[in-house]
């Protein structure tokens, strides 16, 4: 009993740290920087309960591939560490940024997480997204916020973005199963959807009918009422041109010239003008002139060619830039190409202790994606084991959406949850942010742990003395 209360208060002290801590660190200023080690603290605490469950003879609820997958993982970080002569504080830095989040991810693989406890963070989640409207609404009406640092208590729009759409697949989830009226499904969708509507963040556009497309694809014939499909395609389509019409009315002023940088007329002109929008948004060519030979082997003070002035600290690299930088810089080197500069060698850390020889990389050319950030650290072997790693998060998303269980609806949501993070990997270092990635690994190893116990029915134990876990039962629809 102690040590269920022990993880249930880690998990909503993780919950409620994540939401908050950083936004009152960064933004409110109200406490001091290493209070935002927390969650990292938070996981070496659950690291040590895993390790006295799996001495007790605890059996780990997940297939043998991810084994091989995260022992794949750590010889590419080994190789890159090797390969470049890493030093000792930076191989630190980089476990801290690719690793710190994995005892939260075996958790549920390895504790047995009781309906109740489960029903209880669900619930302390869905508090936590909804308290993002009142802040938003003070930062965009009464602070008079640009449209780009409306972003609640996230770091930034974009990530308060994806965790708000997530939360409206999870209220579709509930709905197609029964276990939300429509009335209430519909009142959280809105509440959920309107402060995507009011910051800086086009991915809604895209991440909005992928989450709920995929959750309704997934739930599909056992959705318990007969119009969902109309309420799916519906209610996509009306969020849809209501983020159109509000970023029409109110954002359209930064795109309104067409010299700008950053796009052109609107936010109909961005897509239909692909010259002066989408494509100037995304890809300028600038890559081609960083000079590998400056970044790579330190023989000047400067990063940029002949394109850049000495000393500039800004460039109009974008993110398609970014994606083809690293292949760019690596060109005749297959070696780094393939494992990368070593893990934590090319990122930017608060402590300057952690950061690597290639850290100022990030800082000069302003480096945002993870997929970059992957590729230049652990190399294209190294981020094909990570996408092998979601992959294989989807797949078993998918067989507990089929499994007839009464978790599948969890499944369904998870799956368009994941899409949306594959999206994510090409828009923003999603990977860098606590907030987006230690929900996502949590709620991954849940999805796990409940897509392996119902393939198997019951879950083989090494402890005589432990109760089998018992197969689920059909699924019952809640009463509304």
């Amino acid at each position: 009993m102690r040590r269920t209360n022990t993880v249930q208060l880690l998990v909503y002290s993780l919950l409620i740290f994540l939401f908050i801590i950083e936004w009152f660190v960064e933004e409110l200023e109200l406490l001091p920087f290493i209070v935002s080690w927390l969650p990292e603290l938070l996981s070496a605490a659950v690291a040590a309960i895993l390790l006295a469950e799996l001495g007790a003879g605890r059996t780990l609820c997940l297939r043998p591939i991810y084994l091989v997958i995260f022992v794949a993982f750590i010889l590419v970080l080994i190789a890159g560490w090797v390969t470049n002569s890493v030093s000792g504080g930076t191989i630190f830095g980089g476990v801290r940024f690719y690793l710190r989040y994995v005892p939260f991810f075996l958790l549920p693989i390895v504790y047995r997480f009781q309906e109740g406890q489960l029903n209880k963070i669900y619930v302390l989640l869905f508090v936590l997204l909804l308290a993002q409207i009142p802040i938003t609404v003070v930062q965009k009406f009464v602070l008079d916020y640009p449209p780009d640092l409306v972003r609640g208590t996230a770091n930034v729009g974009s990530v308060l973005s994806f965790l708000l759409i997530a939360g409206c697949g999870a209220s579709l989830a509930l709905y197609l199963s029964g276990r939300l009226s429509f009335t209430r499904f519909a009142v959280l969708l809105l509440l959920l959807y309107f402060p995507t509507t009011i910051n800086e963040t086009k991915s809604t556009l895209f991440y909005l009918p992928v989450c709920l497309v995929t959750t309704y694809l997934l739930i599909g014939k056992s959705a318990v009422n007969r119009h969902s499909p109309f309420v799916v395609f519906g209610s996509t389509g009306a969020l849809l041109a209501t983020f159109f019409l509000m970023y029409s009315l109110t954002l359209d002023a930064k795109w309104g010239a067409k010299d700008s940088d950053e796009g052109a007329g609107s936010l109909a002109a961005f897509f239909l003008d692909p010259e002066q929008g989408v494509l100037k948004y995304f890809f300028t060519g600038d890559a081609q002139y960083v000079d590998a030979d400056v970044v790579l082997n330190r023989k000047k003070s400067v990063v940029f060619g002949q394109r850049f002035e000495p000393g500039i600290r800004e460039s109009r690299i974008r993110r398609a830039d970014s994606i083809a930088l690293p292949f760019h810089l690596f060109k005749g080197d297959i070696v780094r190409g393939m494992i990368g500069l070593g893990a934590g060698n090319a990122g930017y850390v608060s402590v300057d202790a952690f950061n690597g020889r290639y850290f100022d990389v990030w800082s000069y050319i302003n480096v945002d994606l993870s997929v970059t950030v992957y590729l230049l650290e652990v190399g294209i072997l190294g981020f094909v084991v990570f996408l092998a790693l979601i992959f294989v998060i989807f797949a078993d998303s998918v067989r507990l959406a089929r499994s007839g269980s009464k978790h599948s609806h969890i499944g369904a949501w998870w799956a368009g949850v994941c899409l949306m993070f594959l999206l994510s990997l090409f828009y923003k270092n999603f990977v860098a942010f606590n907030i987006a990635s230690y929900l996502f690994w949590l709620f991954s190893g849940l999805v796990v742990s409940l897509s392996f116990k119902s393939s198997h029915g019951r879950v083989r134990r090494v402890v005589a003395n432990e109760a089998p876990y018992p197969s689920e039962p059909p699924a019952q629809p809640l009463t509304r």
